[in-house]
């Protein structure tokens, strides 16, 4: 593992770029939603956004974890501080194990923040509600999942089905959703 992010190390530097990205926009997105939705149902609205920002925070510390194996890895002056190879492979796994889990905690914040933007979407006269349905779906199979990813994994058998089972609902759910906002929410808004 520490050979395989050693040689690749731009390329993972890159990849926590991209999360940090990920994270702001998480960070713009909720605040919208909140602007669409506001007048919908304001304090549902103030929830879900609450728990769409709770969920970024909490992916901002998984990132910390991505930034500690990069500097692990970037830098030689550890080396020194660690006896063995094997000391520096299990810190690293740590950390990487640590941003799994953090962030499958984060996810099912995010499925709680997808419940709630359901339900408030299906309250709606102008939002279908085949997309609010679907991301009721897609808030369900985020908590789910992530609650025996993150708090029993040795179901890991049971996550992999559920992966495979709410894989299209999430696709056509967010995406749907996030395309209807995109072309027709943007008018129902701007009228």
């Amino acid at each position: 593992m520490f050979n395989n992010i050693r040689s690749s190390i731009t390329l993972f530097g890159a990849g926590i770029f991209g999360w940090l990205i990920l994270l702001i926009c998480d960070i713009v997105v909720s605040w919208a939603l909140y602007i669409f939705l506001r007048p919908i149902n304001k304090s549902l609205s103030l929830l879900g956004v609450w728990l769409r920002l709770t969920y970024a925070a909490i992916l901002g510390i998984a990132i910390l974890n991505l930034v500690f194996v990069f500097l692990l890895v970037r830098s030689t002056e550890y080396f020194s501080l660690l006896n063995t190879r094997g000391q520096i492979q299990g810190l690293l796994m740590l950390y990487l194990e640590a941003f799994h889990f953090i962030w499958s905690i984060g996810l099912i914040i995010f499925g709680l923040h997808l419940l709630v933007v359901s339900y408030v979407a299906f309250n709606s006269d102008d939002i279908p509600k085949d997309l609010s349905i679907l991301l009721f779906l897609v808030s369900v199979g985020y908590i789910i999942i992530h609650l025996f990813s993150a708090f029993i994994p040795q179901y890991d058998g049971i996550v992999k089905v559920l992966e495979i089972v709410f894989t299209v609902p999430m696709i056509v759910g967010e995406l749907g959703f996030g395309l209807w906002l995109l072309f027709r929410g943007r008018k129902n808004f701007i009228k």
